[in-house]
């Protein structure tokens, strides 16, 4: 019986390489995706409300709207399509909402301060 020798990095044919560069990377977004630091934080998604959306929404109890024909916060948080579609429903846009620019990560961590407002 032949036994199989064992290659080393350098010498491992390049499907091998390719497997093993593979895994570091699944490995590594893995670990990135489940940090805090890389996650939705609502805190930071609150202080974005407050920053940009409280123009027009209320985003918080107690605040009085800019805009009457903006839906507050908590109405959104209890929508159908906000259950439904969460940080997709943001990116879509609406009718009456200007572009703002964000990011997805800004956009994350909106959704997730909508979310932590649902009863």
């Amino acid at each position: 019986m032949t036994r199989a020798k064992a290659l080393s990095p350098l010498t491992a044919p390049i499907r091998t390489k390719r497997s093993i560069l593979m895994a570091a990377f699944s490995a590594l977004a893995l670990v990135a995706h489940s940090t805090p630091g890389f996650s939705a934080d609502i805190e930071r998604g609150r202080q974005f409300a407050g920053r940009v959306c409280a123009v027009c929404h209320v985003v918080f109890k107690g605040q009085s709207s800019g805009n009457p024909d903006a839906p507050s916060f908590q109405s959104i948080a209890e929508s159908r399509q906000f259950r439904e579609k969460g940080v997709r429903w943001l990116w879509e846009g609406h009718p009456k909402m200007v572009n703002l620019g964000t990011t997805q990560k800004e956009l994350d961590d909106l959704a997730a301060y909508i979310k932590s407002l649902a009863k």
